[in-house]
């Protein structure tokens, strides 16, 4: 049977969260699927936390290494707004001490991979087909994980908008030539998987990857989980009545410019309560906003149990997705699949989900104003129970974690069988 290993720098966050439902599909459909992580916090056994080889010059080396780039990465970083998203090295501690760990997989599949995986140390000496599921732009541009809407990317990076002292030849450069080196001879060769049509688009116009073959394959999400039930209860425990209208806004970091709770904010200003009822916002993620004194706003902090979190879904009547730059958030496919419209906006890979008049409605990005008008519509629909309907139906029919293990699995084979022909491994 063909062995895949995953590789995942962490086994949190949303990257982790849409790898290891990968995982679960996989083993479902009886897969040789393990995971291999720099650190594990979940008590998964199908996860393995890699340490590197513990001789005495290995670990010296590692933890040499590891000052450096951290001290450097430092320097380099100071004074970059903190509501930007993460700025990443393509070279981490581990050099090429992890290429021994992955001679006995068939298909080696990187996820989110920064700070763990050298980009030049393993891919340019890795013989193992390998497929790459990008979940962020990191792996085509100088170190962003989300560029702003820069592009400088195309064109070789340099004089980056996010580095503190940007110069021609700054660090973005030379980390992107450094990657451009690494792809352009992958020993087993290299498939480019992006979850949304965006992502792909962009890889397709990117120097670095554009010769790849690119797959689009969406996440998916345990329907078993997230589904509608207990939706009256959370809501009387919440005090919401009949006439009451809750807005769900979530984030692993609230703060986060680049999740657009700014845009939410500026429209929730001259938004007006339903008649005869209640206007409330939840938002779930670390660090509650401020500023919204003169409106119901109810923070619950972050939730790690999936159980709640799908109970929270259900209870919201809209849930809001104003992100200025998002790849295919896993947030927008659980509240589908607990029959909770979305609002959205028109950005990245939002409306592959968000479809108008049937899963919920787009809105133009970053503009205030035109949400506060697509709230408005929304939440002058009186019945919400055909939308919630559908909602939950494409989540079943287009976002299934057997329909995604099915995809990958025909995936491993093609390229395992064009990387061994009838040989073997």
């Amino acid at each position: 049977m063909l062995k895949i290993t995953q590789i995942l720098t962490m086994d949190v966050g949303g990257a982790a969260r849409a790898a290891l439902r990968l995982q679960e599909g996989l083993e479902q459909r009886g897969a040789d699927s393990s995971v291999l992580v720099a650190r594990k916090r979940s008590g998964l056994s199908s996860v393995r936390e890699w340490e590197g080889p513990m001789d005495w010059p290995s670990r010296v080396s590692r933890r040499g290494r590891d000052e450096w780039l951290s001290r450097t990465m430092r320097k380099r970083l100071r004074g970059r707004p903190p509501d930007l998203d993460l700025f990443s090295d393509d070279r981490s501690r581990f050099a090429g001490q992890l290429l021994p760990a992955l001679q006995e997989a068939g298909v080696v599949h990187l996820h989110w991979v920064a700070r763990f995986v050298d980009v030049a140390a393993v891919l340019s000496r890795l013989r193992r087909p390998v497929v790459w599921t990008l979940h962020d732009q990191h792996a085509f541009t100088g170190g962003c994980h989300y560029d702003t809407g820069c592009g400088r990317w195309r064109t070789g990076c340099g004089q980056c908008p996010q580095l503190g002292q940007p110069s021609a030849r700054d660090f973005s450069a030379r980390s992107w030539d450094r990657k451009k080196r690494a792809y352009a001879e992958v020993p087993g060769g290299l498939t480019v998987v992006t979850p949304s049509r965006w992502l792909g688009k962009l890889v397709a116009e990117s120097p670095l990857l554009g010769d790849k073959r690119v797959e689009v394959i969406p996440y998916g999400v345990p329907t078993k989980t997230y589904h509608a039930e207990g939706r009256e209860g959370l809501r009387r425990a919440f005090g919401l009545g009949e006439r009451d209208r809750a807005l769900l806004f979530v984030a692993d970091r609230v703060s986060s410019r680049r999740k657009g709770f700014g845009v939410l904010q500026e429209s929730l200003a001259r938004l007006r309560a339903p008649a005869g009822g209640r206007l409330v916002l939840f938002s779930v993620g670390r660090k509650a906003p401020e500023g919204l004194e003169n409106h119901e706003h109810i923070a619950l902090g972050s939730i790690e149990n999936e159980e709640l979190m799908a109970a929270v879904y259900s209870a919201a009547d809209l849930f809001v997705a104003p992100s200025l730059q998002d790849n295919l958030p896993n947030t927008v496919l659980e509240s589908l699949a607990c029959g909770t419209p979305v609002i959205g906006s028109h950005t990245g890979g939002i409306p592959d989900m968000v479809r108008p008049g049937d899963t919920g409605w787009l809105f133009e990005t970053g503009n205030g104003e035109a949400l506060r008008a697509t709230l408005k519509e929304a939440l002058a629909t009186r019945d919400l129970t055909g939308l919630r309907t559908r909602c939950r139906e494409v989540a079943e029919r287009e976002y299934s974690l057997e329909l995604q293990a099915e995809r990958y699995k025909k995936l491993y084979e093609e390229v395992a069988g064009e990387a061994y022909g009838d040989s073997g491994q």
